[in-house]
């Protein structure tokens, strides 16, 4: 029988040795990478997910801005007509309020100035402060 020297046995030794540790953490490192992978997937949907209520919140406040500038838009209008017609008769108050109801009530400019006799800037003024 043949027996191998004390230093190739001990090499072969630390080799088995090294290649079992090497080994180990080769299952150590996929199993972490694993693990930052699936956070990397969570991240990424929750990104995704605050993107898309970043996106639908600035859409509505670009929509409450739109109102809020057609309301001033028409407020400045309305002035615009004050002044410019301060010294003529002034709009009679209950067509006013019967022009405001009917746009609440979705009818368009044409027919509230026929039904109401009142002019044109002052029904359009109405219609973009009281449309809903």
């Amino acid at each position: 029988m043949m027996s191998f020297p004390s230093e190739l046995f001990l090499l072969l030794v630390i080799l088995v040795s090294t290649l079992g540790y090497l080994a180990w953490q080769f299952k150590f490192i996929g199993k972490r990478l694993t693990k930052i992978d699936e956070t990397l997937e969570v991240l990424s949907s929750l990104v995704t997910t605050v993107d898309d209520r970043l996106l639908r919140t600035s859409v509505t406040h670009d929509s409450m801005l739109n109102d809020s500038v057609q309301k001033m838009q028409a407020n400045v209008t309305s002035l615009e007509m004050q002044l410019r017609d301060a010294g003529h008769g002034r709009e009679n108050p209950e067509m006013l309020e019967l022009a405001i109801r009917f746009v609440h009530e979705g009818m368009d400019t044409e027919q509230i100035k026929r039904k109401t006799g009142l002019p044109s800037e002052v029904v359009e003024s109405i219609s973009l402060f009281h449309k809903r």
